[in-house]
């Protein structure tokens, strides 16, 4: 069996990073833009939906790699696991902080 080549290893392994990162730009973005356009209301089922789109394609990046044989699936699975993690604590103030101030 051939081994994979590096890029595709460390793209793979930094995808919880990747995946955390747009997820970050995409919530913050659309929560400033509906902010000031005035779609409040759809700021909450943006969130929620992006954060569900997030940790689904990080659990299936997850899944992939289990059981892990190398120290790149060892990564892989950490670095997924720590971005579901920040992607959650970026969606909690959806429940106690209102999403734009008043005006």
């Amino acid at each position: 069996m051939s081994e994979p080549h590096f890029g595709s290893t460390v793209l793979r392994m930094f995808a919880g990073v990747l995946i955390w990162s747009a997820h970050f730009l995409l919530i913050y973005a659309f929560t400033a833009l509906a902010c000031t356009r005035g779609f409040e209301r759809a700021i909450p089922y943006t969130i929620i939906g992006a954060t569900a789109v997030g940790v689904l394609v990080l659990a299936l990046i997850g899944r992939r790699v289990v059981p892990a044989r190398t120290f790149a699936d060892w990564m892989t699975i950490a670095v997924a696991a720590i971005a579901v993690l920040a992607m959650l604590w970026e969606a909690l103030p959806l429940f106690w902080a209102p999403a734009c101030a008043s005006r």
